[in-house]
């Protein structure tokens, strides 16, 4: 999984420079809320990956 999240990290990165190089200061400005709704997303997706995965290994040891 390390390696997923530094290619992740790498891309925003790279959205940064690209805004910056397309649209000068004002995709400076732009990357960052770009940025943080793409985060948001991938953050909302991590966790509810985690509570499915909680659920059913909360489900399985109450069948028990």
């Amino acid at each position: 999984m390390g390696r997923k999240v530094g290619k992740f990290v790498h891309k925003i990165t790279s959205l940064l420079l690209l805004f910056n190089s397309i649209f000068g200061f004002d995709g400076m400005i732009w990357a960052q809320p770009v940025t943080e709704v793409i985060m948001m997303t991938a953050s909302v997706f991590l966790l509810y990956t985690i509570i499915r995965k909680e659920q059913k290994a909360q489900n399985l040891s109450s069948d028990n």
